[in-house]
C-alpha cells in the first residue's frame, strides 16, 4: 500500500508539472531595437529588408536605422537578357529582358520604381548618386529616365557627388542635365559627364573639386563639335580644381581652344 501510494504521488507530481506552461520570456523594446539595429548594421540589404516583415517594431527600426541613414544610391542598367535556356535549347526572347540593379539588388522593371520610391521616401538625404549604364536598348534607357525622374522629383535629394559610367558611346541622357542644374550649388564631384550635358547644364553656380568629362554622349563626333562644347563649358562660369577628360579622338593641349581658368 505504501509503495502504491508513493507511485500515485509521483504520477500526480509529474502530471502537475507537465500541466504548468513554460515561462514566457519578454524582451524589452530597447533590447529588440538593439537586435534589429545590429542586423541592419551587419547584414546584406536584402536580408535587412526582409526583417521588416517580422513585426511593426522591426519595420520601424529598418526604416530608421537602415534606410534613413542611407545617403548613397547606386543604379545599374545592365546588358539585357536576350536568350533563355528552355530544356536543352537556347531560345531567343521575343523582347530583351531588362536587367536593373538598385543598391546591388536586382529588380524587375516593374518593381524597380516601387523600391526606389521606398528608399527616397525614407532617406533623410541623398547626397551621392552612381549610375552605371551598360545597355543601349531604347526601352532600358526609358526605364532609367523614369528612375531619374523620381530622383529629380524628390525633396530629399541634395547631391554632392554624381558618378556616371557608360559602356558605349552615343548615349546622351537629358536627365543628367537636369540633375546637374538642380544640384548645381551642392555638387562637389562629377565623374563621367558628357561634354554636351556639361555644356548645357554648367553655370556660375558650379564649383567642383573634381570634374571628369567624356565624349561618350556624342560618340564619334567631329573635332569642331567637341571644341564648340568645350568653349561653352569654359565660358559658363563653372569652376573646378581638377579636370580629367576622356575622348574617342585626341585633345591637343597646345591648341588655342584649351583654356585654363583660375
Amino acid at each position: 500500500m505504501t509503495t502504491a501510494g508513493a507511485s500515485n504521488n509521483q504520477n500526480d507530481s509529474d502530471a502537475s508539472t507537465s500541466a504548468v506552461p513554460p515561462p514566457q520570456i519578454y524582451l524589452s523594446r530597447d533590447a529588440l531595437i538593439h537586435v534589429f539595429e545590429t542586423v541592419c548594421k551587419y547584414s546584406p540589404l536584402s536580408n535587412v529588408l526582409d526583417l521588416r516583415l517580422v513585426n511593426r517594431l522591426a519595420n520601424e527600426t529598418v526604416n530608421r536605422a537602415a534606410t534613413r541613414k542611407m545617403s548613397e544610391l547606386k543604379i545599374e542598367i545592365g546588358e539585357p537578357i536576350r536568350f533563355k535556356i528552355v530544356g536543352l535549347k537556347m531560345k531567343e526572347l521575343p523582347e530583351p529582358e531588362p536587367v536593373i540593379y538598385i543598391q546591388n539588388l536586382r529588380f524587375k522593371h516593374t518593381d524597380a520604381p516601387v523600391f526606389l520610391h521606398y528608399l527616397l521616401s525614407h532617406m533623410d538625404k541623398l547626397s551621392s548618386l552612381t549610375v552605371h549604364i551598360q545597355s543601349t536598348e531604347a526601352n532600358d534607357l526609358t526605364i532609367l529616365e523614369g528612375l531619374l525622374d523620381q530622383i529629380l522629383d524628390s525633396n530629399r535629394v541634395k547631391l554632392s557627388d554624381l558618378q556616371i559610367r557608360r559602356r558605349k558611346g552615343g548615349q546622351r541622357i537629358s536627365r543628367f542635365v537636369e540633375l546637374v542644374k538642380k544640384n548645381a550649388s551642392s555638387l562637389k564631384t562629377i565623374k563621367g559627364l558628357g561634354i554636351t550635358e556639361a555644356a548645357e547644364s554648367f553655370s556660375e553656380k558650379i564649383s567642383l573639386s573634381r570634374l571628369s568629362l567624356m565624349t561618350h554622349d556624342v560618340g564619334l563626333a567631329s573635332e569642331d563639335t567637341i571644341y564648340d562644347n568645350l568653349i561653352e563649358i569654359s565660358s559658363s562660369g563653372a569652376r573646378f580644381s581638377h579636370l580629367s577628360y576622356t575622348s574617342f579622338i585626341g585633345l591637343d593641349p597646345t591648341d588655342d581652344i584649351v583654356q585654363v581658368r583660375n
